[in-house]
């Protein structure tokens, strides 16, 4: 084109070809933004499918009872229940269970005997099938749903806390209730009762700014124990008739067990208390221990009745004894394996650092010589000299450097700049 006049300047026919190679250098760009897009839209359309599922249980609505007092006595009938995803697996099949006011109930058994399905049927996150829940005499699916979830409040295993202060991880236990409104003096009052019931106000009072501490993202800078006991007295400032404590103790270590459980056994006095527990240590002193199986309540009474009974809660007690006892063994053993282990490694080591000391020690000595006397010769060489004395150790790479320093000049020999103007 410029052998033939149709273009003035060569600058010109530079310029176009960059401007192509860039345009095509930023198509290449697109391709895996596509594919991330492509992503986000597969996995927007499950998301959206269930925003738009309109769900049985409206958490939102104000509809229903909304009862001036509750008393906290529960019973269930003949309560029947399949999950939704497995119908076909039978869950509950006829539960009868009373549940005496201000009493603690505990609800033992194995894995899959449904005990954790009672707590989501008394939070009404799903429905039964068949038979009924009463709560104070009056059937769970007529009182107002947001109202019943401020008066059974639940504890689970895995504690969940917000990026916050202490004082709004508490007050979130508020929201809903009667003193959603209150002023903030009221909140502080009721949310430092509640921690201290928690036994939780001593540690809280020991942070650099107590109440007001920020716990960062998932609350890290706080221990197992100490975020369940916050998170126990978010479920109890609101002051609820029905407390739900799903393995509550279970993820924590032995130390923090003790403590977690004194205080669920201080806030359980005089409220109605359904304990869901794996270790039957925890709820020995419960006014009720109700013994499940296959869906099913199979046994019933307190722990003495059940033992001196000596059916399933009583081979559930052996089982859990005689795995104590293995641990112990078990634990025993290996402790004694690795003190044998760790004396026949120190006696290697020994011998190994006598044989490497006399090996290398002339080696490193020889070695930190020379460092120093290459750092006293080169002490005061000029920045252009030592520059000059590595390329000099390079010179295997010379002529690579050669081909490099060519290119670039070549590069910028090519750089487009169109001069007009007599810039």
């Amino acid at each position: 084109m410029f052998a033939r006049g149709e273009v003035n300047e060569p600058g010109d026919i530079v310029t176009v070809i960059f401007a192509v190679v860039v345009a095509a250098t930023a198509l290449t760009h697109i391709a895996p933004q596509i594919i991330t897009v492509t992503k986000a839209a597969a996995a927007a359309d499950e998301l959206f499918r269930i925003i738009d599922k309109k769900s049985a249980i409206n958490s939102l609505s104000t509809a229903g009872l909304t009862p001036e007092k509750c008393v906290g006595e529960i019973k269930i009938k003949a309560l029947e229940f399949a999950y939704p995803s497995r119908l076909d697996t039978q869950v509950l099949n006829g539960l009868n269970l009373s549940v005496p006011a201000g009493k603690t109930t505990a609800l033992v058994g194995t894995s899959g005997s449904g005990k954790s399905t009672i707590v989501g049927l008394l939070e009404r996150w799903y429905d039964q099938a068949a038979g009924l829940i009463l709560l104070d005499g009056i059937d769970i699916q007529k009182p107002n749903i947001a109202w019943l979830r401020t008066q059974i409040r639940l504890v689970q295993q895995e504690p969940v806390l917000f990026s916050g202060t202490i004082f709004d991880n508490v007050a979130f236990g508020l929201v809903g209730t009667q003193w959603a409104e209150a002023s903030y003096e009221q909140k502080r009052a009721l949310v430092k009762e509640a921690c201290q019931d928690a036994f939780a106000h001593d540690f809280i009072e020991n942070l650099p700014k107590q109440y007001d501490t920020q716990i960062g993202e998932r609350a890290r800078m706080l221990s197992g124990g100490q975020k369940q006991r916050i998170a126990i007295a978010r479920s109890i400032v609101s002051r609820p008739s029905v407390l739900l404590l799903d393995e509550a103790t279970s993820a924590l270590d032995l130390k923090a067990e003790k403590i977690v459980q004194s205080a669920l056994d201080n806030i359980s006095v005089g409220r109605t208390t359904i304990t869901i527990a794996h270790k039957l240590a925890t709820v020995q002193k419960a006014d009720n221990i109700a013994v499940m199986s296959a869906g099913r309540i199979i046994e019933q009474g307190t722990h003495h009745e059940l033992i001196a009974r000596d059916g399933a809660y009583a081979r559930l007690v052996r089982g859990q004894d005689l795995q104590k006892t293995n641990c112990k063994a078990e634990e025993q053993a290996d402790s004694e394996k690795a003190v044998s282990e760790e004396k026949d490694d120190a006696k290697s080591a020994v011998k190994l650092s006598l044989h490497r000391t006399r090996t290398v020690g002339a080696e490193s000595l020889s070695v930190d010589e020379k460092a120093e006397a290459l750092a006293k010769e080169t002490m005061g060489y000029s920045l252009i000299r030592c520059l000059w004395l590595l390329i000099k150790k390079q010179r295997k790479l010379w002529g690579l450097y050669a081909i490099v320093a060519f290119v670039c000049i070549l590069g910028g020999q090519c750089c487009p700049r169109k001069v007009e103007n007599g810039e």
